[in-house]
């Protein structure tokens, strides 16, 4: 009995040694998926290419759907988060930007792509963003989504331990703010979907991309259809419907403490 105990515990403890940079657990404004979650929603395009009053509206309705997926599985799991929505750039307050970038490969451009559309926003920066909704509102997290009315690959910028520590140290973070930037059109779908909202937003509580990995690793991408093939961090190319928030998911986004000592080897990849 002691020596299961013993492995139980040294398990739990196992995550210390997860590789730093894909440390994103209960770090930045978006903690643990659990309680109320303030979602600030900008609205972002070109001037050649304006968002229209029926895209946004499309849009938030994908959100909406997305955000209730992800309360119908943090239900299985014990918790009830909530997502409270305030939109920006849409109706006659239009937010232009000179340039998008297409992908998170564009170095600092993509890395600081979301506070530039914060300032368009009327925010002076990341740390403005987070303490307004702090003081309009009651929720524990904050996040920011920027909705690009242009083709690219979406990408999320969590908050790491390594950011933590520097936050500690030196009084301030890198990212005071999580958010991510979602494209309006995808080379892979013919329209944005739901699955990519929750997919993005389920970054920024914690959660590691789970994807097969062809020709890189033959033996992660056989585990990882194994373990993960219904998991929406896993595939994109399905209907919320047939997926899943899975159990790695769940312990990296706070729904639960439960760790297995088979999560490491995924996390290290």
């Amino acid at each position: 009995m002691k020596i299961v105990f013993l492995f139980t515990v040294i398990c739990a403890l196992t995550f210390q040694g997860i590789d730093p940079e894909k440390d994103y657990r209960n770090f930045g404004s978006a903690k643990r998926l659990k309680g109320k979650t303030y979602v600030l929603l900008l609205f972002v395009s070109e001037k050649n290419s304006p968002w229209k009053t029926d895209e946004i509206s499309k849009t938030i309705g994908k959100t909406r759907e997305a955000f209730s997926w992800i309360r119908q599985e943090a239900e299985k799991y014990g918790s009830k988060p909530e997502f409270q929505l305030y939109a920006l750039g849409n109706k006659n307050d239009k937010i232009f930007t000179d340039y998008i970038p297409e992908s998170p490969f564009e170095g600092s451009k993509s890395n600081s792509f979301i506070n530039h559309a914060l300032k368009k926003a009327g925010y002076a920066n990341g740390f403005d963003f987070v303490k307004y909704a702090e003081e309009t509102s009651q929720c524990e997290n904050f996040m920011v989504i920027v909705f690009c009315n242009a083709q690219g690959r979406s990408y999320a910028l969590p908050q790491s331990s390594g950011d933590y520590a520097l936050n500690k140290e030196y009084g301030y973070a890198l990212r005071p703010r999580e958010g991510c930037v979602v494209y309006a059109k995808n080379p892979q779908e013919k329209e944005l979907s739901p699955v990519t909202i929750a997919h993005e937003t389920l970054h920024l509580f914690g959660a590691a991309d789970l994807y097969e990995k062809t020709g890189k690793n033959t033996d992660y991408s056989l585990f990882a259809k194994a373990y993960f093939e219904n998991s929406v961090m896993h595939r994109t190319d399905r209907n919320l419907e047939f997926l899943e928030l899975d159990t790695l998911t769940a312990f990296l986004t706070g729904l639960t403490n439960s760790y297995k000592s088979w999560f490491e080897y995924f996390l290290k990849q």
